[in-house]
């Protein structure tokens, strides 16, 4: 049986549904069009990211401006006590692939025009990397 190499741009369920043909997706195609599909919807400022960015400042002092989607830290109460109580910690999602240098902790962000410290990042696999926050 031939194969048939499409690209996800290309694919559709029908064609490959009446196919007469193996039909194989690259996967080097599948994660270009999951990045652009990450640059043109998430990371875009009219849709999901922050506007005008942040601004990643690295240990050594050089800084970059990134793309990042902002999750803010959410407050709430312990069910037990009534007392306050953070529930998350504020995080930043951002396309791996642009940073300029190597990412750690000891760095620092700036959203909004407020400062926060890098306490930890965890590529998730998809290109993105969740970054946890620590207020200034």
């Amino acid at each position: 049986m031939p194969t048939q190499t499409i690209t996800p741009t290309t694919y559709t369920a029908g064609a490959v549904a009446t196919a007469a043909s193996v039909v194989v997706v690259s996967r080097n195609t599948f994660q270009q069009q999951m990045r652009t599909d990450l640059e043109e919807v998430f990371y875009n400022e009219e849709e999901f990211a922050e506007l005008g960015g942040i601004t990643w400042r690295y240990a050594d002092g050089s800084s970059q401006s990134l793309p990042a989607i902002f999750d803010e830290e959410h407050a709430g109460q312990d069910i037990d006590t009534g007392a306050p109580a953070i529930l998350s910690e504020p995080q930043i999602h951002v396309p791996t692939h642009l940073f300029t240098g190597r990412p750690g902790e000891g760095d620092s962000v700036v959203i909004r025009n407020r400062p926060f410290r890098v306490k930890e990042i965890l590529p998730d696999g998809t290109g993105v990397s969740v970054v946890t926050l620590l207020r200034e």
